[in-house]
Formats: structure tokens, sequence, C-alpha cells
């Protein structure tokens, strides 16, 4: 259960702290074209940005992994951060 979904039972609000997208480490399976114009966005968001492919891929500001069987990027697995795929 999140905090806010706490608040709401207990019907008590109150502001909790906001993490900085620089403190994300956001992971984007698939950097074909979609996946890399999405990574870019995220970068010029300032997120860290994880991502993976088939095939060997270097983009500047995203840490790329590849390999024929699919994984979450190692930063962001079992984390719990955001990420997406691109097909």
């Amino acid at each position: 259960m999140t905090q806010y979904e706490r608040q709401q039972r207990e019907r008590c609000w109150q502001l909790l702290p906001q993490v900085r997208p620089s403190q994300r480490i956001f992971g984007i399976m698939g950097l074909g074209v979609l996946g890399e114009d999405a990574g870019h966005k995220l970068v010029a968001l300032d997120f860290a940005v994880a991502g993976w492919s088939r095939s060997r891929k270097t983009i500047a500001g995203i840490e790329s992994f590849h390999g024929h069987t699919p994984i979450h990027p190692s930063p962001v697995a079992d984390t719990g951060e955001p990420w997406m795929e691109c097909f």
C-alpha cells in the first residue's frame, strides 16, 4: 500500500516529499526508434535512463544492455522503479 493509499484510508491528507527525477532510474525495454526517442525525452527531463535491446546500442545519456533474452535493465530490476516496453 502506498503512503497516499494509507492516508486515504485514514482520511488524513499530508503532502509527501517528492522524488527528484535525477533520483529515479527509468528503464526501457526495447531501444528501437520509439524507445530511443522516449529515452532522450526522459533524459531531457533529468531522469536517469537504462534500456535493453536485442542488439548492442550506444545512445548518449542512456545506459544500454543487450542480449537475446529480454531482461529488466539491471539497475532497474526489482527496485520498483518505472519502466516501459517499446516494440
